[in-house]
């Protein structure tokens, strides 16, 4: 259970840093099996965190192709309860 690991290895007070690809190229990506949007990253962490933010990390390049990623930002595990 994710809940359990996070506890575990964060210490009082500690974060999290989770960074996801995101933008269209990633799509044909094999290496990830999930994509993420600044919504759907930021439901997923708020399951385990009281403090979410989610930062982007884009560009176009000369194509026009949106690149980079998303970084989720936590602080403050939620009870294992």
């Amino acid at each position: 259970m994710p809940g359990r690991r996070i506890h575990y290895l964060l210490k009082p007070g500690g974060g999290l840093v989770i960074e996801v690809p995101c933008g269209p190229e990633e799509y044909k990506n094999t290496d990830h099996l999930q994509f993420f949007e600044e919504e759907s990253l930021h439901v997923l962490i708020g399951h385990y965190f009281h403090e979410t933010r989610i930062q982007c990390n884009e560009y176009e390049n000369a194509d026009r192709v949106r690149i980079g990623s998303l970084y989720g930002i936590d602080r403050r595990p939620k009870s294992l309860n």
